[in-house]
């Protein structure tokens, strides 16, 4: 814990530069990567795929001013620059809808057809990047990034608009396995839920034959498929856990945490290897599996483990036991 005198030196040196950034932008050279970012505008979303306005990238840049705000002016004696950083994120805050939201879509399985977030809003109407199968127009790719705006507090739990996305992105086309993101696994007679990127994704082993993901000719990345990530195990975990709490004004009784604990704890657990290490992506039972013969719901030769699904994991045990998400912000969550 930072003394605050400590917390003042750091926010000068370290918290208020980056706070500069996440509300002016300004001009970006690293080695070969030379340009401009104008926030909420990002050039790479969590994926590291993709420029433009994402939902997941918004809500951590919400959330950075908010804190950074905070801290200026409760630590740092900064009253200027924290108007400032409250004054940018709740201007971002304004424009989620605006820029992530479409009432057009193409996807129209729930209550109100076509209104959901969309993974990603760039300068045109088109995605096309090396991991996805074909061009797009935006509004057909959903990935759950649109999660991390009820994470961190920026949404509640029980946001509609929200509530419509979870929806549609469970029943985008289930007869299309190029489009369907979510798959559910029997372990032991019980069912778990799995959750893919993206519609559409690219990134994973060939369905041809099951080899290992690689380069290849545009021809060929229709053989390509993104497999299962068990991390979304967790983050729908979370989502749930917020869902439940928002609905029934900030409670949750310890049944309905053992039901999220027996869900998502457990589906995540059922996906680790032997060694109790989770995988990047599981098998998901879609093409031919004939060069390494994967067993559905264990691991593919994805990174194993990958340290983002056991910090997840550990998240999620975490934000049960105190009922509360763990990295979510009581200052977000007050203020909008």
């Amino acid at each position: 814990i930072l003394s605050d005198s400590e917390i003042a030196q750091w926010y000068q040196t370290m918290l208020k530069p980056a706070a500069e950034f996440l509300a002016n932008g300004g001009h970006v050279q690293l080695q070969d990567n030379d340009t401009k970012i104008d926030p909420p505008y990002t050039q790479q979303e969590r994926w590291e795929e993709q420029e433009g306005d994402s939902p997941s990238t918004t809500a951590a840049e919400i959330t950075g001013l908010l804190v950074a705000a905070d801290i200026a002016q409760n630590a740092a004696n900064d009253p200027g620059a924290a108007s400032f950083y409250f004054q940018k994120a709740d201007e971002y805050k304004s424009n989620v809808d605006k820029l992530m939201f479409t009432t057009t879509g193409f996807e129209t399985s729930c209550s109100n057809p076509g209104h959901y977030f969309f993974r990603i809003n760039q300068k045109d109407d088109q995605i096309d990047d090396p991991n996805n199968l074909s061009e797009n127009d935006e509004r057909n790719v959903i990935d759950g990034g649109f999660l991390e705006l009820v994470r961190y507090g920026v949404l509640p739990g029980n946001d509609p608009e929200i509530a419509e996305t979870v929806c549609t992105l469970d029943n985008i086309d289930t007869s299309d396995d190029a489009k369907r993101v979510r798959y559910d696994f029997t372990f032991n007679g019980v069912q778990y839920p799995g959750f893919r990127r993206y519609n559409y994704d690219g990134y994973g082993e060939e369905t041809d034959d099951g080899s290992n993901f690689r380069d290849v000719s545009d021809s060929e990345k229709r053989d390509r498929r993104g497999r299962v990530w068990p991390f979304f195990t967790g983050e729908r975990g979370h989502y749930e856990l917020a869902k439940v709490k928002a609905n029934s004004g900030g409670r949750i009784s310890s049944c309905q945490i053992k039901k999220l604990r027996d869900t998502y704890v457990r589906g995540m657990e059922y996906f680790a290897n032997d060694s109790f290490m989770l995988p990047e992506q599981v098998w998901d039972g879609v093409g031919s599996n004939s060069t390494h013969n994967y067993v559905i719901g264990e691991g593919t030769n994805s990174a194993t483990p990958l340290a983002w699904t056991h910090a997840e994991y550990i998240k999620l045990v975490k934000s049960l036991t105190d009922k509360n998400i763990w990295d979510s912000y009581d200052i977000v969550k007050a203020r909008y």
